[in-house]
């Protein structure tokens, strides 16, 4: 759907009804276009060598995920540090309270 409807290229920048509107629409759309191209006998918008069936391709027969080693190192960065640091003295200063380990 994203190579034919441009708002999927995206994350989209919405609440979650108005997503699913989105989405609902386009998916009320490209079924309709679908339909009266395969009653016109018009490919335009789906051409045949793209058309909706599908292939097997390695991925769904072996699996999507494949094994991958180290990418990096465990340690944080200094704008994490910074923020843990804020958060640690926030939290647990003098001012703590007692319900705030509730919480946690």
């Amino acid at each position: 759907m994203a190579a034919k409807w441009r708002i999927f290229r995206r994350p989209i920048i919405a609440g979650e009804k108005t997503v699913v509107a989105i989405v609902q629409a386009t998916v009320v759309l490209h079924n309709y276009i679908k339909k009266y191209e395969k009653n016109q006998g018009i490919f335009m918008y789906c051409p045949p060598p793209q058309n909706d069936h599908n292939i097997p391709r390695t991925f769904e027969i072996n699996g999507a995920l494949e094994p991958i080693g180290p990418v990096g190192s465990n340690h944080y960065g200094i704008d994490a540090k910074e923020v843990r640091e804020k958060l640690k003295f926030h939290l647990m200063n003098e001012g703590n309270v007692e319900f705030q380990y509730d919480r946690i």
